[in-house]
């Protein structure tokens, strides 16, 4: 894929995401506007608005660090700063969890970045109120990143597994479906191998490369 195609459809991705809280956020003040409106529906408008600049706010955090530019160097990662975005994003997506076992701190924003695109691919198939196991740790020299999608009856879907593969989906790339081209190209940069994997928890992605090192 040409950089310039793979930078539209990333662009594309990030306004899919946004778009959603934007519209209930308009829709809200337009209710809360609207001088027919009842003392209880300016109520609910305000609810509305409220909880749509909360979610808003959150998914443009948390995607300035994993598509975005902000952190991307080689210096060593603010892991809390990384889990309380991560967790915040998951919580306004249909009220799930990050359950973190981080068994090492040799992680570069780098490589936190691309541990950040997994979770956000994995965080879909996570049901409704449910956990995903997002853990890293070293092992035989290499680092481990993997996010687990915690009691999904169903594994990755095969459109997912063939994009990480550069196989383009049957509907194009449109619509949030280059996430999983995006990571390959992310792991490849840093000397990854990436793969979709079931493990006794769910499904999910692991990837291992080289272990941090800093100065």
């Amino acid at each position: 894929m040409q950089k310039t195609d793979l930078a539209a459809y990333v662009a594309s991705r990030i306004l899919h995401d946004v778009s959603s809280p934007l519209t209930a956020v308009m829709a809200g003040f337009e209710s809360a506007l609207d001088p027919g409106a009842d003392e209880m529906t300016r109520k609910m408008s305000a609810e509305l608005v409220n909880e749509g600049i909360e979610k808003m706010f959150a998914q443009v955090q948390f995607l300035r660090f994993t598509i975005g530019s902000q952190e991307l160097n080689d210096n060593a990662c603010n892991l809390n700063e990384m889990k309380q975005r991560a967790s915040e994003f998951a919580r306004l997506r249909e009220r799930r969890t990050v359950e973190w076992a981080l068994d090492t701190q040799n992680i570069s924003n780098r490589q936190a970045r691309l541990f950040m695109n997994m979770a956000l691919l994995v965080i879909e198939s996570v049901p409704k109120d449910g956990a995903m196991k997002a853990s890293a740790r070293e092992d035989g020299g290499q680092l481990v990143l993997e996010c687990v999608a915690k009691g999904a009856e169903k594994g990755l879907r095969p459109a997912i597994v063939g994009a990480l593969e550069r196989t383009q989906p049957d509907e194009g790339w449109g619509g949030g479906r280059i996430q999983p081209y995006f990571i390959r190209e992310i792991a490849d940069e840093l000397g990854f191998s990436i793969e979709a994997a079931t493990t006794a928890d769910g499904p999910g992605l692991v990837a291992k490369g080289p272990v941090a090192s800093f100065d």
